[in-house]
């Protein structure tokens, strides 16, 4: 199994403040190259992958809004359309488009009024025909609402210094209540006791109050550590407000005069900062809040009095920004994106996911990654349509995955001491390990020789790697000696794993890059002396049948070069590509034929594929069609069952799949139609196609490229089936060797 390298993501964040002071550009096309593949669109949601902030309903239609100017809309909260977009962002007063969010959503007197950055303001009757309206503010709008409030009806949207009022959502009038500076950030708006009180929260703990829109109340909530610093939530549940603020201190109150702190579990004391309340609502029966409970975002606490409060069992890491209960569904949107739920406590997303790899076993496509925060997988016969497996709750990011052994095994980050790990034996059902559990966090896994090897780095910045034939049971090696901090890649290639890493100084530099090799996972060897430049940072090596082809970047000026070595040891000098490194998971390039194939970003930030027909000496644009997805959608690109896939946000899978040449079978020798054959002789297999790899079994099953790899005679000494097949690098798995012996009595 071909597995490859890492963009590692803190040089992805790094690149974005860099690149505008290097203009390269890729490289004229070379006409004697083999042309590029075609890529087909298998499967994409095109839903918004970033946080979400607020959500209505009217008109038999629900309007959630978020991040990047997405608003989407849906008739029953399951199915969603987008309905604004990051390419609709062309509004009045918006200098910066791509900072630009939408924070608020409210619905009354039938129409949708939406908020968000540099003061814009949409309304909507039908919540797809969409008009800016004149707010007469450059600050970002937060807080949306459509209050009741001494008998008037009207819209309310938070901003600095003020707050903004209108009571058709299209004319609207500044207020500063008495005593608000103009630099406070009005956070929270909200109406209590029976609409009789407005009330706003402000970024610096106070509450400002008023019961006839005229003369206002100041009020700062105090506790154990002094006044509230800010307040995160100011809402009316059914008989009383709740407050809380970035201390996590949590108050009640009638009048908003005077406040009680909120008993346990809730925080009472300067030491403790176990939880941390964001939002709630009340449902009619029982009150709600969302926050943080440790070690994670996500917590849920209810109540039947308001006052006794109960956390509901964890299962989804969740960020939540706003939350509410309308037309009977219950809603949390925020970091993560929204979830949904009938009832209160089952809770789920209705789009998304990420697929930080995807990989196949010979008849089934399994994609590892995330949903909102947690952990998950998915199962596919065709790579269009995906089915997502159970897993537990507290599932840390998966970041690869692979298939041997007849066992699958998916591994990623680290939560707490435990690394993400889990096995399964059909793709679906699947079981979460906590065996690793030294706090290291993984990057990458590959399979080969009968083993499993897993690539990252522990606590203290040290490179790990773990080896095991299960998936339960891990080993660690004895390592070579080279300061580095982490290995961000390996693969099982050309009979070997392969590691790559590199290391940083206390500038922050790289200083150190690792090429380390293994034939069995236990005993490894550095090949890092010979490279010439230890200030290059590695993404991915494929080995295409005659040379090894590595990618990496300047860590400089992040332009993306290649490099070729027949042994690992000499190295061709750096062709430069004109483009940059890509922020993206741990697989970022894979062969098909003659091409190779690798993401990256040109000079304009732009993720693109490109491709090289000539081992690395010349790079171009693959010319593939990215206009109907999102481009920062893209998280990986791997070489798949003899193609290529591009995987990524929102469910994306992009894949080149065409006609390959075949890897002629094998052939045995003595073959199995003579008959009986003494104990102790010895089968030997071999293939017509130049560096190919056998790979067989003798237990009867069908072999893959996990099965045992064929590196000597294979000794008989009872009765055996050998089935075997040949593979190799850019061409199709060749048809299955059956031959069954028997020995001679």
């Amino acid at each position: 199994m071909m597995k490859r390298g890492l963009s590692y993501f803190s040089v992805g964040t790094m690149l974005l403040g860099v690149l505008t002071l290097f203009l390269f550009h890729p490289q004229a096309v070379n006409a004697a190259n083999p042309a590029p593949d075609s890529f087909t669109l298998k499967s994409y949601d095109n839903l918004p992958s970033s946080a979400m902030s607020d959500l209505a309903y009217g008109n038999n239609t629900y309007i959630a809004v978020g991040y990047y100017g997405a608003i989407i809309k849906s008739a029953d909260a399951e199915t969603w359309v987008n309905v604004k977009t990051k390419a609709d962002i062309t509004y009045t007063g918006v200098a910066d488009p791509s900072s630009f969010t939408f924070n608020g959503v409210a619905y009354g007197n039938g129409l949708f009024v939406v908020g968000g950055s540099a003061g814009v303001i949409l309304t909507s009757p039908d919540g797809t025909t969409w008009t800016q309206r004149t707010s007469n503010v450059s600050k970002g709008i937060g807080n949306v609402e459509f209050l009741q409030f001494i008998g008037n009806s009207a819209f309310y949207a938070t901003t600095e210094g003020k707050y903004l009022t209108s009571a058709d959502g299209i004319t609207w009038t500044s207020v500063v209540p008495t005593g608000l500076a103009s630099s406070d950030y009005v956070t929270r708006i909200t109406a209590g006791n029976n609409g009789s009180r407005l009330a706003i929260g402000t970024g610096n703990g106070k509450i400002y109050s008023t019961t006839n829109g005229t003369t206002w109340t100041v009020a700062q909530p105090s506790g154990p550590s002094g006044p509230s610093i800010g307040t995160n939530m100011i809402t009316w549940m059914k008989d009383r407000y709740y407050i809380s603020d970035p201390l996590a201190y949590i108050w009640t109150s009638t009048d908003l005069s005077t406040f009680t702190l909120l008993g346990a579990p809730f925080k009472q004391n300067s030491s403790q900062y176990n939880n941390q309340m964001f939002n709630g609502f009340y449902d009619g029966t029982k009150y709600y809040m969302f926050g943080y409970e440790a070690p994670n975002y996500g917590a849920v606490y209810t109540s039947t009095n308001g006052t006794t409060w109960t956390m509901q069992p964890f299962k989804n890491y969740f960020v939540t920004q706003s939350s509410m209960f309308v037309n009977g569904k219950y809603f949390r949107l925020g970091n993560e994106g929204m979830m949904v739920s009938p009832n209160g406590s089952d809770w789920s997303y209705k789009w998304g996911g990420a697929f930080y790899e995807v990989i196949h076993d010979g008849s089934q496509y399994v994609a590892v990654g995330k949903e909102g925060g947690d952990g998950a997988i998915w199962t596919s016969g065709d790579l269009a349509s995906w089915s997502k497996a159970a897993l537990p709750s507290r599932t840390g990011t998966f970041t690869a995955a692979a298939y041997g052994n007849n066992k699958y095994v998916a591994i990623g980050d680290v939560s707490q001491t435990t690394a993400a790990l889990a096995t399964s034996t059909d793709g679906s059902a699947w079981t979460v390990r906590s065996s690793i559990n030294d706090s290291t966090s993984l990057t990458d896994i590959a399979f080969g020789n009968g083993k499993f090897v897993a690539v990252g780095a522990g606590s203290g910045s040290v490179p790990k790697i773990k080896t095991s034939v299960d998936g339960v049971v891990w080993n660690e090696p004895v390592l070579p000696v080279q300061s580095i901090d982490a290995l961000y890649t390996v693969t099982y290639d050309n009979n070997q794993f392969i590691a790559l890493g590199y290391g940083y100084d206390s500038s922050g530099n790289v200083d150190q890059a690792s090429i380390w090799t293994s034939t069995d996972g236990d005993t490894w060897v550095n090949h890092s002396g010979a490279y010439p430049n230890h200030t290059e940072a590695f993404n991915n090596i494929v080995y295409d049948g005659s040379k090894y082809v590595l990618t990496g970047y300047n860590s400089t000026t992040y332009e993306v070069f290649s490099r070729t070595s027949d042994d690992l040891s000499a190295w061709s000098a750096p062709t430069l590509t004109g483009t940059y490194s890509f922020y993206g998971a741990s697989t970022m390039m894979g062969q098909k034929g003659n091409n190779i194939y690798m993401v990256a970003i040109d000079s304009n930030n732009v993720p693109g594929i490109y491709y090289t027909g000539d081992q690395g000496s010349t790079w171009q644009d693959a010319g593939v069609d990215l206009s109907d997805i999102d481009i920062n959608a893209i998280y990986a690109l791997m070489e798949l069952n003899g193609g290529i896939v591009i995987s990524g946000n929102s469910q994306l899978v992009m894949s080149a799949s065409g006609s390959l040449a075949q890897v002629d079978a094998p052939t045995a020798n003595p073959t199995g139609a003579g008959g009986a054959v003494a104990s102790g002789t010895e089968i030997t297999l071999s293939s017509a196609t130049s560096g190919a790899v056998i790979y067989y079994t003798t237990d009867g099953t069908t072999p893959t490229s996990s099965s045992t790899l064929y590196n000597g005679a294979i000794t008989l000494t009872s009765a055996k089936t050998i089935k075997a097949i040949a593979v190799k690098p850019g061409m199709t798995d060749s048809l299955v060797l059956s031959e069954s012996y028997t020995i001679m009595a």
